[in-house]
């Protein structure tokens, strides 16, 4: 194996027996700031588990295919429990009510929620949702 061979990759040549595998010292870091976060998606009638990380915000206005423009989202900033991924949720006007009703002033902020996300019913163009707060 050369100097030049690249960390993290499995160097091999012609024989097996010959097979070394190169790693990279462990560092440790901190996280500053997520610039981005993937989105959660919820599946049709799937739990999944949150904790809220920060008020609700409007994210920016996206132009559709056609140039005609989307209205903004309303996203939240999430912890996903299951995997401890920092990520974003969409809060469908459905889940901004649930909110503001029962939790004055942001107050769902630093809460964890077991949620599920539900068909829309015939005749509605909303899906419902199911949602408990929970200890951690």
């Amino acid at each position: 194996m050369s100097k030049n061979t690249p960390v993290n990759v499995l160097a091999t040549n012609d024989k097996a027996e010959d097979t070394v595998e190169v790693t990279a010292p462990a560092f440790k870091f901190t996280v500053l700031k997520n610039v981005t976060l993937p989105l959660l998606k919820p599946a049709l009638d799937v739990q999944f588990f949150v904790r809220i990380n920060e008020a609700m915000f409007t994210g920016k206005k996206v132009k559709q295919v056609g140039g005609k423009d989307m209205d903004a989202a309303e996203l939240c900033n999430i912890t996903n429990l299951e995997t401890g991924e920092a990520m974003q949720l969409i809060i469908p006007a459905v889940l901004q009510g649930i909110f503001a009703d029962d939790y004055a002033d942001a107050g769902y902020v630093g809460k964890c929620f077991a949620m599920t996300k539900h068909p829309k019913q015939s005749g509605k163009g909303y899906h419902a949702f199911s949602v408990s707060e929970i200890s951690v």
